[in-house]
């Protein structure tokens, strides 16, 4: 039996990289979609990844994109115009179908 359970365990782990790595595709996905569009320089500079356990998505990785968070949370002169909290609420709330389409 535990041979049989050390056999599953490659497949488990693949499984997981891949969900994982759905997951940050989709989140990054969902925020290129929402992201508001002057110059496009936000909307490409939009990143997700996975580093070990942890899935991530950004924006305004470079000085040119900085003002990404003004954006997204605002200033005392701009109402914020939210897209990367938006699309984790979204993905979040589809996880258990991205998991059951992975591990059916």
């Amino acid at each position: 039996m535990v041979k049989d359970i050390n056999k599953l365990i490659p497949d488990i782990q693949n499984k997981m990289e891949l969900f994982k790595e759905t997951v940050a595709h989709t989140l990054e996905f969902e925020a290129v979609k929402r992201v508001p569009v002057d110059t496009g320089n936000l909307k490409a500079s939009i990143q997700s990844g996975v580093d070990g356990d942890t899935v991530w998505v950004g924006a305004g990785f470079t000085e040119e994109v900085s003002y990404a968070k003004f954006v997204e949370f605002g200033t005392w002169k701009m109402k914020p115009i939210p897209f990367l909290r938006p699309a984790i609420f979204v993905v979040s709330q589809r996880l258990d179908k991205i998991f059951k389409t992975i591990f059916k």
